[in-house]
């Protein structure tokens, strides 16, 4: 039976072998790029709080994972300072879908 690919993508998101953290911060990235500043607020407005140094350090992981990379830089409305977006790996997405 074929399977469409909402449900290979989750297959294979769960067969990552990531930690809690990991997998929240990894499951967010697939909704979109964002800094670390953007996931602790997307966080937030779900009720989690993760300090920015707990994202920081996963968002690092999983780029050593190979499962996340730098996507562009943009510089904040807030603070006028630069800022690393992250996203997941295009083909790794892929190969997780149809692999």
């Amino acid at each position: 039976m074929k399977k469409n690919v909402s449900e290979t993508s989750i297959e294979a998101y769960h067969s990552l072998s990531l930690g809690p953290r990991q997998q929240q911060i990894y499951w967010a990235l697939h909704q979109g790029p964002m800094t670390n500043r953007e996931l602790k607020e997307f966080f937030k407005e779900r009720h989690l709080e993760i300090d920015l140094c707990s994202i920081t350090g996963r968002v690092k992981e999983l780029r050593e994972l190979g499962l996340v990379e730098l996507k562009t830089i943009k510089v904040s409305s807030e603070t006028e300072k630069k800022n690393k977006v992250w996203g997941i790996i295009e083909n790794r997405q892929q190969l997780e879908m149809f692999g």
